[in-house]
């Protein structure tokens, strides 16, 4: 039997994170990368993250350990800042509809019957100012099919 366990990146609202507001890629990761300063002598875990763009501060990741206790609100999240000269974060969709790209400023709500839910994007566009230079770079966001049998 196939089982679906919890996917690695999704839409999600942070721990205490205001209902109006779109909500953040979360990702989940099974070990810590080293770029997360972690508590002195705790064991090597998986993590939770939320990528968080602040138009004044840039962009940051929200996250916290698998073994932290308790995570009720946003001061229990550690932030780690990942770029100050980030300005935009686009989202680009391929639309099976009309087979074209579509970058929207704001995460693309999934069709009316699943209200509240949030299509991933195929890409993050990453638009970057830096003493007047500016630069843009695309990732690839692996949405993962629930058709496709893994063996």
């Amino acid at each position: 039997e196939l089982q679906i366990t919890e996917q690695p990146l999704a839409w999600a609202q942070p721990p205490g994170f205001a209902q109006f507001r779109d909500p953040l890629l979360k990702l989940s990761l099974s070990q810590s990368p080293p770029l997360l300063v972690d508590i002195e002598n705790a064991p090597k875990t998986g993590i939770t993250a939320y990528l968080y763009f602040d138009p004044d501060e840039g962009l940051s990741l929200l996250w916290h350990s698998l073994l932290q206790e308790s995570i009720k609100d946003l001061e229990d999240l550690r932030r780690t800042l990942i770029s100050p000269w980030l300005t935009q974060i686009n989202y680009i969709y391929w639309d099976e509809t009309s087979e074209k790209w579509e970058t929207e400023p704001k995460p693309k709500p999934k069709p009316a019957e699943s209200k509240g839910e949030y299509l991933l994007p195929n890409y993050l566009q990453l638009n970057f100012k830096y003493e007047g230079e500016e630069s843009t770079r695309t990732l690839l966001i692996p949405v993962p099919s629930q058709g496709a049998l893994i063996f």
